[in-house]
C-alpha cells in the first residue's frame, strides 16, 4: 500500500469528524439565526395547533385571505406578530431588527433554501395578499414583507411590482421592504425621493423621509433631494429631513 493511500486511510476518521462538527456548527447556527425574535428556536411550526389571542393561527391566515377588508388588514398585521413568536398583539418599543452582520448571514441562507418554520408557514398568504384589491392590506402585507426582513426574499419580485402602487403608503413600505430583505438600494431611493418631493400628503413625505434615514449611507444618492425637503412647509418633513441628512454624513 502506497504511503498517500496509507496517509489518506488514516485521514478519514479525523476527516469525518470534522465534517460532522461543521454541520452541527451549522445547523445550530441555522436554529438559532431563524429563531423566532421573541421566542425558542424550533424546528416546526403547526399553524393549526399554535395559537394567537386564543385561536388557531390557521384562523388568522384564512381571514387574512377570506375576512373583510379591515379583517384581512389586521389579521395581515397579526401576521408579524405570529412570525416574531408572539401569542398575541405586541407593543414593540425601539428597533427590533437585526444587526446588518446577521442579516446578512440569514440573507446567504435564504438563497440556499433556507427558512424558518414561522416564515414558511405565512409566505403563501402573505404572497396572496400583496396583491390584495385594498391598498391598507396591500400596504400591512409590505410592512410585514419588511418585518420579515431576508425571510420574505421570495417576495421581492412582488414588493417590486408594488414601487409603482397607485397608493403612495404601499409604494413606501414595498421600498423599505426591499432594503430590509436584500439591502435593496437604487428603486426604494428612487421610491422615496420621489415621495419627498411630489406627495402631497406631509405624512407621506416624511415617511419617505424615514425611510432614507433607516438606508444611513446607503441613501447618499438622496442627498439632494433630502436638501430640497429642508424648505418643505410642514416642520415634521424637515425635521426627518435632517434627521436622514445627518445619518448619512
Amino acid at each position: 500500500m502506497s504511503r498517500h493511500r496509507t496517509l489518506a486511510i488514516c485521514l478519514l476518521p479525523a476527516l469525518g469528524l470534522a465534517w460532522i462538527g461543521w454541520t452541527l456548527h451549522s445547523q445550530a447556527e441555522i436554529r438559532t439565526l431563524f429563531a423566532p425574535r421573541f421566542g425558542r428556536p424550533e424546528t416546526e411550526f403547526d399553524v393549526s395547533a399554535a395559537l394567537f389571542d386564543g385561536k388557531p393561527v390557521a384562523d388568522l391566515l384564512q381571514t387574512a385571505l377570506h375576512g373583510s377588508p379591515q379583517e384581512r388588514e389586521f389579521a395581515v398585521f397579526d401576521l408579524a406578530e405570529v412570525h416574531h413568536g408572539c401569542g398575541r398583539l405586541t407593543m414593540h418599543s425601539g428597533d427590533c431588527g437585526r444587526p446588518r452582520e446577521e442579516r446578512t448571514r440569514m440573507l446567504q441562507l435564504v438563497r440556499r433554501g433556507v427558512l424558518g418554520p414561522r416564515a414558511r408557514a405565512i409566505l403563501p398568504t402573505l404572497l396572496h395578499t400583496i396583491n390584495d384589491p385594498v391598498a391598507k392590506v396591500r400596504s400591512a402585507t409590505a410592512y410585514v414583507f419588511m418585518e420579515m426582513e431576508a425571510e420574505a426574499l421570495s417576495a421581492c419580485d412582488a414588493l417590486m411590482e408594488r414601487l409603482t402602487d397607485s397608493d403612495t403608503e404601499t409604494r413606501l413600505w414595498s421600498a423599505r421592504a426591499l432594503y430590509s430583505i436584500r439591502f435593496e438600494t437604487e428603486a426604494p431611493i428612487q421610491c422615496a425621493t420621489d415621495a419627498l418631493l411630489h406627495d402631497s400628503n406631509p405624512r407621506m413625505r416624511s415617511m419617505a423621509a424615514y425611510n432614507l434615514e433607516l438606508m444611513g449611507q446607503d441613501a447618499s444618492p438622496a442627498v439632494g433631494a433630502l436638501q430640497q425637503a429642508l424648505s418643505d412647509p410642514e416642520s415634521d418633513v424637515r425635521r426627518q429631513a435632517q434627521q436622514a441628512l445627518t445619518g448619512i454624513r
